[in-house]
This record gives structure tokens, sequence and C-alpha cells, in this order.
């Protein structure tokens, strides 16, 4: 017989290895997309309170001098 032999439930082997592997490289990347969306966040939020810093302290300079 040629070629590789089938389980009883009809999925090579090296089928499965190859599948679970894509399922961890697919957690891996899902769990660092998550945590580059939440640097992006924490990144927006500071950009937001510097914004806000620079508008009160134009604000009080406009109206020192």
């Amino acid at each position: 017989m040629a070629g590789p032999r089938k389980n009883r439930n009809g999925t090579h082997r090296r089928m499965r290895r190859a599948l679970k592997k894509m399922k961890r490289e697919t957690a891996a990347k899902r769990e660092e997309l998550g945590r580059l969306r939440e640097e992006t966040a924490q990144m927006e939020f500071a950009v937001e309170q510097l914004n806000f810093e620079e508008d009160l302290l134009r604000m009080v300079l406009e109206q020192t001098f």
C-alpha cells in the first residue's frame, strides 16, 4: 500500500498536527492583536490628555499676556 495510512476517523496524523499548529499560531496572533489594540487605546487616551493639557496651557497663556 503506497502513501500514508489513515486512522479510524479518516484524518492522517500529520494533518491533525498541522491543524493543531495552525490553531496555536492563530491563538497567538489573536492574543498579540488584543495586546496591540490595548496599547493603541492607551496611546490614544494619552494623546487626548496631552491635547487637553495643551489647550489648558494655551488658554492660561492667552489670559496672562
